[in-house]
């Protein structure tokens, strides 16, 4: 059987990334690695903060996720 030793990132749908960044790297300290928008997704993006040498949180937010 495999088993995993680590990850990438781990992907977390928000509806509002600039409260999850405000928490995540004001409050927690986590760093801010990268902000861009999702390709050919119209009003999505991705956030990435730093974890670790080897994994980040990734926040996405589309503008669906205001309605959940």
């Amino acid at each position: 059987m495999v088993k995993a030793n680590n990850f990438h990132h781990l992907a977390i749908s928000t509806a509002d990334t600039k409260r999850q960044l405000e928490f995540f790297s004001d409050v927690l300290g986590l760093e801010l690695v990268a902000l861009f928008p999702m390709h050919n997704v119209e009003c999505a993006f991705y956030c990435f903060l730093k974890l670790n040498d080897k994994a980040c949180m990734t926040f996405v937010q589309l503008a669906q996720n205001a309605n959940i």
